[in-house]
């Protein structure tokens, strides 16, 4: 019989699936709500109903899907393999792993979401053939994965590629609301925070309106040229140039690879951030700053890589 895998993309919103070959080409896509643990009694069976409409697009039987990658938005704790710091899904650490296993009877194999998206650059993106790189992502919070010498370093909690937590702001701290301060300041929803302050207090004119400040909509006006939006941005690139320089005198990455929601909006982003990370760096270290090539399908790539690489088939002639 022919073996595929199947991949799971858990995200804050959607949950998405696909099937895959033993080359890692995507065959069937599927998606659905992302549900809580708490509140769906029978949480497993949304991995079997997204499983199963994958297979009827397909027209493959159940029993050709030999292994299934997670990526999940959690930190892996060790020894246990708990999912922890995963309040999309659930407010404790929780057997994902196991709960997936029984409710799919094929083994499970879980990991960050964003330490999967860089697998996924590495393998089918911007970064492949680069042995040492940095992939971050910034979407309503800020995460990075790593790679070292061609392999994930993830560190040893588990914790490694936690940028949003950066310190880029005297000795302010991670505020009740779990974001940490580089991800309170230019996450998405940093950006929309500062937006909002700014508009209360606002005396120029503007196309920003109290009701909607989202990180697209002040994009989107100071690619306009609207004075509070471009204010707004000027200080969320001057803040992400502080991590980003942090990042790179840390690691010395070849290359840094901007993901996620609000690094998806492509050179409007990444041309300032290039000039504003030039000028803090120093010779030689100035890694490149590319954008994803994967876009929302990294993590969903990098899951499917983590699939065939727990089976016993590999990939040969395929990136790793």
């Amino acid at each position: 019989m022919t073996h595929y895998v199947l991949g799971f993309d858990i995200g804050g919103t959607k949950t998405y699936a696909a099937l895959a070959n033993l080359d890692g080409d995507l065959l069937a896509e599927q998606h659905a709500p992302t549900v809580r643990w708490s509140s769906q009694p029978d949480y497993g069976q949304q991995f079997v109903r997204l499983r199963d409409a994958v297979l009827l697009r397909s027209g493959l039987p159940a029993g050709s899907i030999e292994a299934v990658g997670v990526a999940v938005a959690g930190i892996m704790t060790p020894q246990t393999n708990l999912v922890a710091m995963c309040p999309n899904i659930s407010d404790n650490d929780f057997d994902l792993q196991a709960l997936i296993e029984s409710a799919l009877g094929i083994p499970a194999h879980l990991e960050n979401d964003v330490n999967l998206a860089a697998v996924g650059e590495h393998w089918r993106g911007a970064a492949l053939d680069c042995p040492n790189f940095v992939f971050l992502a910034i979407g309503t919070g800020i995460g990075a994965g790593v790679f070292i010498n061609g392999q994930l370093y993830r560190g040893t909690h588990n914790a490694a590629g936690e940028a949003g937590h950066l310190y880029v702001h005297g000795m302010e701290r991670m505020g009740p609301d779990g974001l940490g301060v580089l991800e309170r300041r230019a996450s998405g929803a940093g950006i929309a925070r500062l937006a909002h302050e700014r508009l209360a207090r606002n005396t120029m004119q503007t196309e920003l309106e109290e009701g909607d400040t989202s990180a697209g909509a002040v994009l989107r006006a100071a690619a306009s040229g609207d004075p509070l939006a471009t204010e707004v941005l000027d200080e969320t690139l001057t803040t992400l140039s502080l991590g980003l320089a942090n990042i790179a005198f840390l690691l010395d990455p070849e290359m840094i690879v901007i993901g996620g929601g609000v690094g998806s909006t492509g050179e409007t982003l990444l041309s300032p951030l290039r000039e504003r990370l030039a000028a803090l760096l120093i010779h030689p270290v100035a890694p490149r700053l590319e954008l994803s090539q994967l876009g929302a399908k990294a993590q969903l790539y990098g899951a499917v890589r983590y699939a065939l690489d727990h089976t016993g088939h590999g990939l040969a002639g395929k990136q790793s």
